[in-house]
């Protein structure tokens, strides 16, 4: 039975048949669907636990959303959310923005 009380039982199977497009994906942790959205910030940056403590210090931590020549304003990066996990898939193709 469908959580919706005024879901008809046709949409409801109709639904879960349908095949998964862009717009619906479903979590890899909990398999439950996820949003779609923009993730608003001036950088990403990227922690590698591999390289030395010192050499982060003194050189800092990959940049995964370099900025472009003229900018204004921040990186809107399109990505998913779980809201049950609260797992986020980002895209950081600057190509696809």
């Amino acid at each position: 039975m469908s959580e919706n009380p005024f879901e008809s039982p046709i949409e409801a199977t109709l639904a879960a048949e349908a095949p998964q497009t862009e717009d619906a994906r479903t979590c890899p942790d909990c398999g439950k669907p996820m949003v779609r959205g923009l993730v608003r910030n001036t950088q990403i940056n990227w922690d590698d636990h591999s390289r030395s403590w010192l050499r982060r210090f003194f050189f800092g931590y990959k940049n995964l959303t370099p900025i472009k020549f003229i900018q204004i304003g921040t990186h809107k990066i399109p990505g998913y959310y779980c809201q049950s996990c609260q797992l986020i898939i980002l895209d950081l193709d600057p190509k696809k923005r």
